[in-house]
């Protein structure tokens, strides 16, 4: 098992405390083998002392600054310590005229500081009697003058906090920007019994009893809030750039502003956007926290890949149906082609038209049989795209007996998009289906 033995003129002589002194007795107890500059790695240290690698290599720093180690430097980096004053260890069994050359040596204030002369006598304590702290193990060995540290272990008890049993104020505070209410609690550090509260990661166990008494109470943690207010800003920002049918920062901003939120664009000498924030209420959130794909230098991109004709390629049969069907296309362009007799014909419609032709169809659907109504539906396509011919031999060819159009049917020049899809699906039906005709009674 590893650890390290703290002796009495480190702390008494050198003034040692801390990690200093734990990371010297863990450097003196390597080099006091060899006197040579021995390799000590801050692995080794953190296993044997139990502290943080950053207070390792700050109590190394401090150490070499008060020139009590040195450090021999391997490919830049320090890798071997050695200790720079003289080994108080080597006469301290000795008489007081083999102790006394030591301490004048070390230049020591005054006093025997090599631990010896103080030391208590071997039978006036017991052999290895142990001392247990909340902060680690020490055990006193035979000679009385040495102190064993042994490593600290994972999960320890620590001393509570006992609010209940200490001095403490509370006060209702209001935020000066916000305006948002919330409490501060001031607590005296020793409670009534004269027992110090322990506020060993006293940040992280404060948010703990938040989040319990949220629980308790059922109310929304800050990171829901939080998450709720992420999502509903970004979906409104998504929701501007696919109505813009070019990006600028300017209607950007108006288009969230008219959805009550403040935007604050921030820019460089060059007017250039670098950056910008976007006001719920009393929060403000940065682009970054709401999207990376809405931060200035990728906004555009996010733009230019919501662009319909960019997504309409990318969108599955099913998908672009319900697009063309949907607020947001109703102002695009979309390809549609439609197959007669082997024969292919395409024809650019818009999303309103799109709408039209679904309302028919179903209309349709409900009046005549399947088929009937794909065939009604094939013929008003052909129709709406001026194939007149083509529209007249097909319905001939599903057995449609009605009525062809004459010479001088076509669009009117008054007459927009939904209006004519609509005539055209009532010729259709006209087309393809045989009227009944209704015979009197006979006399």
């Amino acid at each position: 098992m590893l650890y390290t033995i703290i002796y009495d003129f480190m702390w008494r002589d050198l003034r040692l405390r801390g990690a200093e002194k734990e990371v010297f007795a863990v450097i003196y107890g390597f080099w006091r083998k060899s006197k040579a500059p021995m390799e000590v790695p801050i692995k080794t240290v953190m296993d044997i002392t139990g502290l943080s690698r950053t207070a390792v290599m700050t109590a190394k720093r401090n150490l070499l600054d008060r020139k009590l180690i040195a450090a021999h430097e391997t490919r830049g980096k320090p890798s071997r310590y050695e200790v720079l004053i003289p080994d108080p260890l080597e006469n301290r069994m000795g008489a007081d005229s083999e102790r006394w050359p030591v301490r004048k040596l070390n230049d020591y204030p005054s006093g025997n500081h090599t631990g010896a002369d103080s030391a208590p006598k071997i039978n006036s304590y017991k052999k290895n009697k142990q001392n247990e702290f909340n902060y680690g193990t020490f055990s006193k060995n035979q000679s009385n003058c040495v102190r064993v540290r042994l490593p600290r272990e994972k999960g320890r008890k620590r001393s509570p906090c006992r609010l209940s049993k200490s001095q403490y104020i509370i006060t209702l505070h209001t935020d000066s920007k916000s305006g948002i209410p919330h409490l501060h609690l001031d607590c005296n550090r020793a409670d009534m019994d004269n027992c110090l509260n322990s506020d060993h990661l006293i940040g992280i166990r404060a948010k703990k009893a938040a989040e319990e008494v949220n629980r308790l109470r059922n109310w929304k943690r800050t990171e829901d809030w939080f998450e709720e207010n992420i999502a509903r800003i970004k979906q409104d920002c998504l929701a501007v750039l696919s109505g813009m049918s070019a990006f600028s920062w300017g209607q950007y901003s108006t288009a969230l502003e008219t959805k009550g939120y403040t935007v604050n664009l921030k820019m460089d000498a060059s007017m250039v956007v670098r950056g910008y924030t976007v006001q719920s209420g009393s929060s403000v959130y940065k682009s970054s926290a709401i999207s990376c794909d809405l931060t200035p230098s990728r906004i555009q991109e996010t733009w230019e890949k919501m662009r319909p004709e960019k997504r309409y390629g990318q969108m599955t049969p099913k998908e672009r149906v319900a697009f063309m069907l949907s607020d947001e296309g109703l102002n695009y362009l979309f390809p549609f082609v439609i197959t007669v007799d082997g024969k292919s014909y395409e024809q650019m419609i818009p999303g309103r038209v799109a709408r039209v032709f679904a309302e028919e169809s179903r209309e349709a659907e409900q009046s005549f049989p399947r088929e009937e109504s794909n065939n009604i539906f094939k013929t008003a396509f052909l129709l709406f795209a001026n194939q007149v011919d083509a529209a007249t031999t097909f319905a001939q060819n599903c057995g449609g007996g009605g009525s062809a159009p004459d010479k001088d049917w076509g669009r009117d020049e008054n007459e927009d998009d939904i209006l004519w899809a609509r005539r055209c699906f009532r010729k259709a039906r006209e087309m393809v289906t045989t009227p009944v005709r209704m015979r009197g009674m006979r006399r």
